[in-house]
């Protein structure tokens, strides 16, 4: 008899990441269970439909969706949504028996882990990683490719509404985006090869370009270019230390310390893992949407 086929769950599998994720699972002959929060008619060709199965959840009230009547002891699992979310998908794997967890975290974690914008992150990551289960933590830099992605949502509104882009006089703040396709391969390889081990991974795409490059890129597929104010850092460390310490966990916190920094990966990125597709990939992959939008 030929062996059973490997199960695996996709939490979040009507993003473009998790539908990425399920169609690489499908292709490697995996049974996929799959969860949306709403009613979704996933795009995937009728001859496999056989292979899917499908779940309702919605992880910020989990308790009221009987997920333990479901749960199984899948061979991986993969969480989409931000992790102070997915992490409470643990003691449903614990009980289950989930053989390997991969989830999706921020490279802002490592970069800005010691402030307490970044604290909600950081302490999710610590207790999925102390959860004794089998877990890989993959740390995107900026995800762009598509046109849902937040930091695509967020350059092309402003740059549209003509809002202002800030930076710090004297800093590139180099960036290293990475291509929602290439992130569904790190999570799939990070859940199906051995010889990546228990922990935390970084990865990043191929190109570095400074932040302002790559807001005129995206700006230009739109047919506008970004507004750019460069504030001196005399007035950008002040603001920050008065933000951190009177408003630590707010948005415009994160926000000031995110400026003028780089945030292209500094180091040793997943194993075995290469991204595929370069910058200019991902922003004809946004042009063609944004044109079928259109």
């Amino acid at each position: 008899m030929p062996p059973a086929a490997k199960t695996a769950l996709v939490i979040g599998a009507t993003s473009r990441i998790g539908q990425a994720c399920i169609t690489a699972l499908l292709g490697l002959n995996y049974h996929v269970t799959y969860t949306a929060a709403r009613k979704w008619t996933p795009p995937f060709p009728k001859e496999v439909q056989y292979r899917l199965t499908a779940r309702k959840l919605n992880l910020e009230n989990i308790e009221d969706f009987n997920i333990e009547r479901w749960m199984d002891s899948f061979d991986l699992a993969i969480l989409i949504p931000p992790i102070y979310l997915s992490r409470k998908i643990i003691p449903f794997a614990k009980t289950a028996r989930v053989k390997r967890l991969v989830f999706i975290s921020s490279y802002n974690t490592y970069r800005f882990g010691q402030s307490a914008a970044y604290a909600p992150l950081k302490a999710a990551e610590e207790a999925i990683l102390s959860s004794e289960l089998d877990v890989r933590i993959i740390q995107p830099t900026m995800i762009i490719g598509h046109a849902q992605s937040s930091a695509s949502r967020i350059i092309l509104s402003k740059t549209q509404h003509r809002k202002a882009f800030y930076g710090v006089r004297g800093r590139p703040a180099r960036q290293q985006p990475i291509d929602f396709r290439d992130l569904a391969a790190a999570l799939i390889h990070a859940g199906t090869q051995s010889a990546v081990n228990h922990g935390r991974y970084p990865v990043a795409g191929q190109n570095i370009v400074t932040s302002q490059e790559l807001y005129s890129q995206i700006g230009q597929l739109i047919g506008s270019s970004p507004k750019f104010m460069s504030l001196p850092a005399f007035i950008t460390t002040p603001m920050i230390k008065v933000m951190s310490q009177f408003l630590p966990k707010a948005g415009l916190t994160a926000y000031l310390l995110r400026l003028g920094q780089d945030r292209h990966c500094v180091h040793d990125t997943l194993p075995g893992w290469h991204p595929q597709l370069t910058l200019n990939d991902s922003l004809q992959n946004l042009r063609l949407e944004l044109q079928a939008k259109a």
